[in-house]
Formats: structure tokens, C-alpha cells, sequence
């Protein structure tokens, strides 16, 4: 069919990844027309066969394999200027790590709207924490007149009349409908405490509006494994620098012998203060003050780590006595099938319950939320070839958790894991992982000079 325009077929990918994309169109139709039956085939292998059901939400929960019990809906919504409103919701229970299962549909159209759909994700921000994305479909019906389509040339992306209007309608809708019918969170597995110890009563000298309380398990930090050493240390002290440095590639090296005098070096010195918002670590070397993003800084720590096992071959590996159910859409079940092999390197083993589901009886053992992680590794760029390292990014970022609240003890010894880091200065997606405040900045601010 390309005999005539040859160019056009080096636009075109593999066979996988074109199945991926049709599959992409496929979806949303089935979600739209909930009455009708749908079938897709590749190769002579059916891929998808979706029987007729009664509502929105019956049909988004088998198609894209949600919990039926957490998808929630509201029908027949008006707004003003005869605008009309469906929507079908997931409840907190469902949690992505990515923005896969987000569906927007004008007048019967699948469209894309930017502003439209940042107004839904950002009322869920009032039930979920920040790192993870919810599943929602919005069906809206406007006049014909309101709708431009000539925003981009495949037509998917529109403009409305009125936006502003929509959104704050969209938004209020939303907001009540999870308000009143989303489901209290369900306590899942979240792996074994890997990265966790236990913290010894805090005493008065420490915490002394928190004498008394029973020992608390406190995540971000690593447990000895294989003479590995964990780092305690009192309020007040100093942390020093690790005696013996791991040896570091060459361009790590660079990157350190312009900062080991400076940044590096001081904050082996520094000085705990405190933890602000539980997400930075505030600790005082000299005249400055350095503020560490808990998060960040774990991110990394675990990052290299994990790499580190990956290029070695030598994955740590958990292995569950019950194994984990997960349930997978179709795009994610198909990923699955092409890089079962590759994630099995790495340290996730699985097999199928059903057509639907997994059953993941090993994960690596660094990762908090394995469940969480094999998702991120799931995702859609996953048709091209990983290599180690954005294997390794997905799986860290999926699985560290933010905001969570840490023990001066554990503050004081993530600093020092980091500090073991070939790049100590940013997380692996490159953000930084601490900033220094110079005392100069601070007079400034006050007026005193």
C-alpha cells in the first residue's frame, strides 16, 4: 500500500509498537459506547473482546481491568449555556503512575484539552499525594458553535468557547462527586521494610513532646545488607566523611573535583538543625545553610544502588510467600508479553492469573512498592529497547515515597549514603538535591547590610 509514497513507510514502527498505537485509538471508543461490542484482533490473536454492559462505569472497569467497586459516576450533570456533564471516576484505590487512564470526550469525540483536564487532575490532589495520577473520564456536550477543532491537524486537540466556565463547572463536579461517593483509602502491600529500621523511643533529650511514644517504622533507611553500614547518629553531631570513597567514573570524578573543595567536603562537615514540611533536611556548616530534599536525595541513593545491582547481574531479589495480584489494561498486558524477559533480569517475576491479571511472585528487593514500580515500567515508551538506566529511573521514582516523616537519626544517615553517591548533587531526572542559603543572602534580606 506504500508503493506510491515509499516515505511514508519509514514513519511507521515496528509491529508492536503500530499495535500499541492502534490500541491507543481503540480504547476510548469502547468506553464511549458502553451498549456496543468490540473486538480487536492482530495476527489471528484476539487482543481485546469486550461484551455490551449497562453503564460507563461496568465498562471502563472491564475494559481498562479496574476494580469495579471503585470506579464511581455521576449521570445527567447541566451547566450553564446548555452545557451537559457525564462523569466516571476512579476513588482514591486507584493510583497511576502515569496520566494512561484519562479520557476526555467532547459532543461524542475523543479530544485532548489541556485546560479541561488539568481542572480534573488538580481536585484530586485533594484525596492523592503528589507522584501519582487518577483515572476519570469526562464526557461533556456543548453546543457545536462552542467547539474549535482546528487547533492541531489531527482534530484531537480542541479549544472551547467559555473555558473558563467549563472548568469551574467541571471542577465543582467533580469535587462533589468524590467528596460524596469516593471510598475510604484500602491498605495495600507496600513490600517488605527494605528501607526501613527501627527507630528507638525517642528520648527526652531528643523529642521531649514525644516521650513515651511506642518505636516507630521509618522509611528512607537502609537496612545492613552485606556488610553495608547504617549511619546513627545524635542530634548535634557532625557528619564526617566517608574514609574511603567509592571509585567513581570519569565523569563523576570531573564533577567532584570542582565541587569536593566547596559543597561536597562542607556538607560532610555539616551539622543537623531540623527537617522543614517533612521534605528538607536543614543542616549549618560554616555560613551556610543547606536545605536536602529528603526525597530527591533518596531517589538518588536508591538509583545507584539499584544500577548498580542491574550492571552487575546481581539483582537482590524478594521473594513473596503470597504472591502479589496485579491487574494490568491491555496496553500494559501487552508490554508485558514483549518484555517479560527484560524485567525478568531485573528482578521481577510474574505469571498470568487470568487474561488479566499477573501474579508477581518476585520483585527487586530495594523497591518499596514493586507494584507501583512494575506499572512505571509498563509504560507506553517501553516498545523501544531499555537500557539500564531508565530502567533503574522508572522503577526509583515509582517506588520512593515523598513527605514522609523522618527520625534526626535517619536525616543524618541518609546525608551520609549520599555523600557515597558518584553524583551527589542531583536526583537521577536531574533535579538538585540540596541548595545552600549564605548568611550573606539572609543579612541581605533583613537590611543588615
Amino acid at each position: 500500500i506504500f508503493f506510491t509514497t515509499p516515505p511514508r513507510k519509514k514513519f511507521l514502527q515496528s509491529d508492536q509498537g503500530e499495535l500499541d498505537q492502534a490500541l491507543h485509538v481503540f480504547l476510548p471508543y469502547t468506553l464511549l459506547f458502553p451498549s456496543k461490542r468490540f473486538v480487536l484482533t492482530h495476527n489471528g490473536r484476539t487482543i481485546l473482546d469486550v461484551a455490551p454492559v449497562g453503564s460507563f462505569e461496568a465498562r471502563a472497569a472491564k475494559v481498562l481491568n479496574l476494580e469495579a467497586r471503585h470506579v464511581i459516576g455521576a449521570h445527567d450533570l447541566k451547566g450553564a449555556e446548555g452545557a451537559g456533564l457525564r462523569l466516571v471516576l476512579g476513588d482514591i484505590n486507584i493510583q497511576r503512575p502515569r496520566r494512561d487512564a484519562q479520557f476526555l470526550f467532547v459532543n461524542g469525540r475523543p479530544v485532548q484539552s489541556k485546560n479541561l483536564l488539568f481542572h480534573v487532575n488538580d481536585m484530586y490532589r485533594l484525596i492523592m499525594p503528589n507522584g501519582v495520577h487518577p483515572f476519570f473520564i469526562v464526557f461533556l456536550e456543548v453546543p457545536g458553535a462552542d467547539v474549535d477543532v482546528n487547533i492541531h491537524p489531527s482534530k484531537r486537540e480542541v479549544r472551547l468557547r467559555q473555558e473558563g466556565r467549563l472548568g469551574a463547572f467541571i471542577r465543582a463536579e467533580v469535587e462533589r462527586l468524590l467528596m460524596t461517593k469516593s471510598g475510604a483509602r484500602e491498605a495495600a502491600y507496600t513490600g517488605p521494610d527494605i528501607f526501613t529500621f527501627d527507630i528507638p523511643a525517642p528520648s527526652a533529650e531528643i523529642l521531649p513532646h514525644e516521650q513515651g511514644i511506642p518505636p516507630e517504622r521509618m522509611i528512607f533507611n537502609p537496612l545492613p545488607q552485606g556488610g553495608e553500614t547504617v549511619f546513627l547518629l545524635k542530634p548535634g553531631e557532625r557528619v564526617q566523611p566517608p574514609v574511603q570513597a567509592p571509585e567513581l567514573s570519569l565523569f563523576a570524578r570531573e564533577a567532584v573535583a570542582k565541587k569536593e573543595g566547596s559543597v561536597k567536603d562542607r556538607l560532610g562537615k555539616a551539622r543537623w538543625l531540623g527537617t522543614f514540611a517533612q521534605k528538607y533536611h536543614l543542616f549549618e556548616e560554616g555560613d551556610g545553610l543547606f536545605a536536602v530534599d529528603q526525597h530527591a536525595a533518596q531517589e538518588r541513593i536508591l538509583f545507584e544502588k539499584f544500577r548498580a545491582q542491574i550492571l552487575a547481574g546481581k539483582v537482590e531479589v524478594q521473594h513473596l510467600l503470597t504472591p502479589l495480584a496485579v491487574r494490568l489494561t491491555p496496553s500494559e498486558k501487552l508490554t508485558w508479553e514483549r518484555r517479560a524477559s527484560v524485567l525478568a533480569e531485573v528482578g521481577f517475576e510474574a505469571t498470568f492469573l487470568d487474561d488479566q491479571a499477573l501474579a508477581l511472585q518476585a520483585h527487586p528487593a530495594l523497591l518499596k512498592d514493586p507494584e507501583h514500580a512494575l506499572r512505571a515500567l509498563l509504560g507506553e515508551d517501553m516498545s523501544s529497547a531499555p537500557d539500564h538506566d531508565m530502567l533503574a529511573r522508572r522503577a526509583c521514582r515509582a517506588s520512593v515515597m515523598a513527605g514522609a516523616r523522618m527520625a534526626p537519626e535517619a536525616a543524618a544517615g541518609q546525608l551520609k549514603a549520599l555523600l557515597l553517591c558518584d553524583d551527589p548533587f542531583t536526583c537521577p531526572h536531574g533535579r538538585p538535591v540540596f541548595i545552600e542559603l549564605k548568611t550573606s543572602f539572609l543579612d541581605k534580606q533583613f537590611m543588615r547590610i
